[in-house]
């Protein structure tokens, strides 16, 4: 009965909050952004999971704000696979605030990934952003005129019966003098137990650390991008009551994009990594992508990019196609 009387004044609470807010708000903000997904990974099965992607995503909100630099947005972030059922993939909520302003962003709620991270994929994978696209939680970002950090945190999970307790905690930053930048980027990942008492369940904890020195001389080369870096990477995984596995090694990128065409290579020093939520290649140690780039289609809202890309990883070579087109209004 308490139970009922309080769950009514909390939703008493939220309507009375929305609509105060509705009724200071300066004026109304929407946003509709599609995106067409295409990956097909003709892998080695020596070397990864051979499997296709293909599918279209549909992110929209709409929004309420106080001023220039606040708002509050609902709406619904949805993947169709192509020759699925419409029901197949849960959509995303997005329902989430969002304060933005030239030195400062904060988000709190369920908010695109993509609006303050873009993690390598050693850290989190292309399928991940695939199938899911949002945060749930918070993300700071502090801007300055040599660079910007940002935190985060994404609670994937409360602890249940059927669900895990599961969060991210991480980081990302660049700074730049000149033409010289420096990029770090970590997260920490906690999988704890449901309610069962299974013995067979697992607490894991896991991280990764990634530190690149690098020099980006766009500006004083013909080219449009040229940019190459080297950094440091170390990971740790432990499945309780074991102990700590420490894994890492170098990597060296290069970045050279000239007009609608590009080449983007990622050459990979080390043992395996152990990280769940990133790129499955990074499991054998050793590993060496190169993407060869293209834009067959541009507008001032619409983007694409074609990458047929070569892995050399164990000793194999395979190779792995990606079309992706977003238009956003």
């Amino acid at each position: 009965m308490h139970l009922c009387i309080i769950m009514k004044k909390g939703a008493l609470i939220i309507l009375l909050s929305l609509v105060s807010f509705a009724l200071m708000a300066q004026e109304t903000d929407w946003y509709v952004n599609f995106h067409h997904i295409m990956d097909n990974r003709e892998y080695e099965r020596s070397v990864g999971l051979p499997q296709s992607f293909m599918g279209a995503r549909l992110d929209f909100a709409g929004g309420l704000k106080a001023d220039s630099t606040s708002g509050i947005y609902f709406g619904l972030n949805y993947m169709y696979e192509y020759g699925g059922d419409l029901d197949s993939l849960t959509p995303a909520l997005n329902l989430y605030y969002e304060l933005n302003r030239e030195n400062f962003a904060f988000y709190a709620g369920e908010f695109n990934r993509e609006k303050v991270l873009d993690l390598p994929l050693f850290m989190f994978g292309d399928s991940l952003k695939y199938y899911t696209p949002n945060i749930g939680g918070m993300a700071f970002e502090f801007r300055r005129r040599w660079g910007k950090q940002n935190i985060f945190v994404d609670w994937t999970g409360r602890r249940s019966k059927t669900r895990r307790e599961s969060f991210v905690l991480g980081f990302s930053g660049l700074y730049k003098k000149n033409t010289f930048y420096i990029e770090n980027y970590g997260y920490m990942y906690h999988n704890a137990l449901t309610y069962n008492n299974d013995p067979n369940e697992t607490i894991r904890d896991n991280g990764i650390g990634a530190l690149f020195i690098g020099a980006d001389i766009s500006d004083i080369s013909f080219l449009d991008v040229l940019k190459y870096d080297i950094g440091a990477i170390a990971n740790y995984d432990r499945w309780r009551p074991a102990d700590y596995g420490f894994y890492g090694g170098v990597m060296g990128r290069l970045n050279a994009h000239y007009k609608r065409f590009g080449l983007d290579l990622t050459s990979y020093w080390g043992s395996e990594l152990h990280v769940p939520l990133g790129d499955q290649l990074y499991k054998n140690g050793n590993y060496t992508r190169l993407d060869l780039c293209a834009i067959p289609i541009i507008g001032q809202r619409v983007e694409s990019v074609f990458k047929w890309s070569f892995h050399l990883t164990g000793g194999e070579v395979s190779t792995s196609q990606q079309f992706f087109l977003t238009a956003r209004f």
